[in-house]
C-alpha cells in the first residue's frame, strides 16, 4: 500500500496536516512556533467486518509540551480483492483528515501554541 502521490505515510500526513493549518488560517511562518510529529505506527486491514486505518502519532512543540494520539477510521470492505484494495485506497485521505481532526480537538494540542 502506498500513498497517492507515492511519498511516505509520514509526508503525506505532514503535507496534509500543514494544508489544513494553511486552510483554517492557523499557519504561522513565525520560525519560533515550530510543531513536529514522530508518526509512531500505521496500521491497516482490509477484512471484511474489520478493515479500518490506525495512526498512532506523537506531536511535539518548540515550548517542550508533547502528546500522542490513536486515531482510527473504520470503513466497510468487500469479498472482491480489488474492491477491498480499491476501498482502502480510496479511504486513505479520509481516515487522514481524521487523524488531523483528532489533533486539533484534541484539548491538548493549544498548549502546543503556548510560549514556554
Amino acid at each position: 500500500m502506498e500513498t497517492p502521490n507515492g511519498e511516505s505515510f509520514a509526508d503525506y500526513i505532514k503535507n496534509a496536516f500543514r494544508k489544513e493549518l494553511i486552510v483554517s488560517g492557523m499557519f504561522s511562518h513565525d520560525p519560533k512556533t515550530i510543531i513536529s510529529a514522530n508518526l509512531n505506527s500505521v496500521k491497516s486491514s482490509t477484512t471484511l467486518g474489520d478493515a479500518y486505518w490506525e495512526f498512532d502519532i506523537t506531536v511535539r512543540s518548540f515550548n517542550g509540551k508533547s502528546f500522542r494520539v490513536r486515531s482510527r477510521y473504520e470503513y466497510s470492505s468487500s469479498f472482491s480483492a480489488d474492491a477491498a484494495c480499491y476501498k482502502m485506497r480510496t479511504t486513505l485521505p479520509i481516515a487522514v483528515r481524521k487523524l488531523i481532526n483528532d489533533i486539533i480537538m484534541d484539548p491538548r494540542f493549544v498548549t502546543l501554541l503556548k510560549k514556554k
